[in-house]
This record gives C-alpha cells, structure tokens and sequence, in this order.
C-alpha cells in the first residue's frame, strides 16, 4: 500500500498528507482518488540538466564530489536544470 492508498481512506485515518511529485498526483486523481493540490509549490524537482561536462566525468567521482561538480557548475552558469 502506497502513501496515497492510506491518504486514500480518509483524513486522519493514517495520514493527514501527502507531499508528491504533481504530475503523479495529477494522474492520481484522474483515476478516481479524492485529492486536491495545494497552493503554492512545496518543492521543485529539475526534470532536465543540460552541461558540458562528460557523465563519466561526475559519475566516476562519486555522488558527493559529483553533486560538488554539478553545484559549482550551476553557480558559476555553466549548468542548467529545467
């Protein structure tokens, strides 16, 4: 059972919220799920990174120095998320 099966079955019942990826949630509630979304944004998540440097180049540093990579990169534009 997923988060949103327990929001499913009544405020307070197991969950008072959920926060979800709106796209998922969007195609939750054209199966019939009772949601509504909320105001505002409560988080952001990139769905594109564009750069110039080569994959292996951040993957084979590891995923902390790779993300210092990727964060000097967009500090300094020459990395983009969209």
């Amino acid at each position: 059972m997923t988060a949103l099966d327990d929001l499913r079955l009544g405020d307070g019942v197991r969950l008072e919220g959920v926060i979800e990826n709106l796209a998922a949630l969007q195609k939750t509630i054209e199966n019939g799920y009772p949601f509504r979304v909320s105001e505002g944004i409560a988080f952001a998540e990139p769905l594109a990174l564009a750069n110039d440097v080569p994959a292996s180049e951040i993957l084979n540093k590891g995923p902390i120095a790779g993300m210092d990579i990727v964060g000097e990169k967009m500090e300094n534009g020459d990395m983009f998320m969209g």
